[in-house]
């Protein structure tokens, strides 16, 4: 016997961590990114860096405010982890043209220049041609990517050992993760006092600081790191899961999630043989993608569940005693019920 079907009905639409606009094209399986690669310095000598005693104390900058300057990069080198054949050399004004990337996928583009730390930048991508050129340009254009990858500059490196202050950043053991925090209108948002999980266990204060709209962790050993931000008063910050590669940064801009961006999913399972609501059954929320948080509940009596969740991509699970588990992925439809 297995479980017939959940039904799942949106409150609110649960969108994917890196919104990415309709383009009237048709779909690709590889497709073209033109766009810029920017290196970031260290901010001009009067700002000083804030140190983690304890973090996030001083004065940050105002929300939108670029904390670290940045300047086109001419001859960085471009590629994608796991497609080592996808690779690009960016012209003398910073641009790359990138061929051949697989489409619809969330995929780490690795940015190298001698003079400049590894950097990897998670970045979704669609399935259409896409270029971000005009979103930079000096005369206002239409914008439907606004990206371009980073890269951080040796001296941008020194200036992060100064406000390490008394800890010492290793990156010949270790990695450093750079996340920017990100609110309405896709704004820096300078956040304070926060409370950092890695892989469920607090982050000591001296491994991590904050510099306005960014937080630094640092000494992080390699492999699939879970990073949990709490306290940090009137928003809810997902789970995040990223990658940490020894003697590189990883760079990830965050999306804040005001609680009024949460989204509800409710369903029900039953019995495929015969209709009937099955009580008791665990129903878990597992995120897909990079941004979302897990979350688990029980049906009642006639089946019926309820999840709260932040916006993401997640697969529903269903299990019950004497039952096969089912997963059944989420697809973005607000205006119907999704059925299985």
């Amino acid at each position: 016997m297995i479980i017939k079907r959940l039904s799942i009905f949106l409150a609110l639409m649960i969108l994917t961590l890196i919104a990415v606009p309709v383009i009237n094209c048709e779909a690709k399986d590889l497709i073209q990114w033109k766009s810029y690669v920017v290196g970031l310095q260290p901010p001009q000598q009067s700002q000083s860096p804030q140190q983690s005693q304890p973090p996030g104390q001083g004065q940050p900058p105002q929300s939108g405010q670029q904390l670290f300057p940045e300047q086109n990069l001419p001859g960085a080198n471009v590629s994608i982890a796991n497609y080592p054949t996808v690779k690009a050399t960016t012209d003398s004004n910073g641009m790359f043209v990138l061929s051949g990337i697989p489409s619809n996928q969330l995929h780490f583009f690795k940015v190298t220049k001698t003079g400049y730390i590894p950097t990897n930048m998670a970045v979704k991508v669609p399935d259409v041609d896409i270029d971000s050129t005009g979103c930079f340009s000096q005369t206002p254009q239409s914008c439907s990517f606004p990206v371009k990858l980073r890269a951080i500059s040796n001296e941008m490196k020194a200036y992060l050992d100064q406000a390490a202050g008394y800890a010492q950043i290793d990156m010949t053991n270790n990695g450093m993760i750079v996340l920017a925090f990100f609110g309405a209108n896709d704004l820096p948002l300078p956040i304070q006092n926060p409370e950092v999980f890695v892989n469920g266990d607090p982050w000591l204060p001296q491994f991590y600081f904050v510099l306005g709209p960014q937080l630094i962790l640092f000494n992080v050993p390699p492999g699939e790191t879970r990073i949990e931000i709490k306290n940090v008063p009137n928003v809810t910050i997902p789970l995040i899961t990223l990658p940490v590669f020894v003697g590189e940064i990883t760079i990830f801009n965050v999306n804040i999630v005001n609680q009024s961006q949460m989204g509800t999913v409710t369903g029900k399972v039953e019995n495929v043989n015969n209709n009937n609501p099955i009580s008791g059954a665990i129903v878990e929320a597992i995120p897909e993608g990079m941004q979302g948080r897990y979350e688990t509940t029980t049906t009642d009596a006639n089946g019926n569940y309820t999840l709260n969740l932040i916006q993401g991509v997640y697969k529903i699970s269903a299990k019950a005693q004497g039952y096969a588990r089912q997963f059944y992925y989420f697809v973005d439809n607000p205006q119907s019920a999704t059925k299985f």
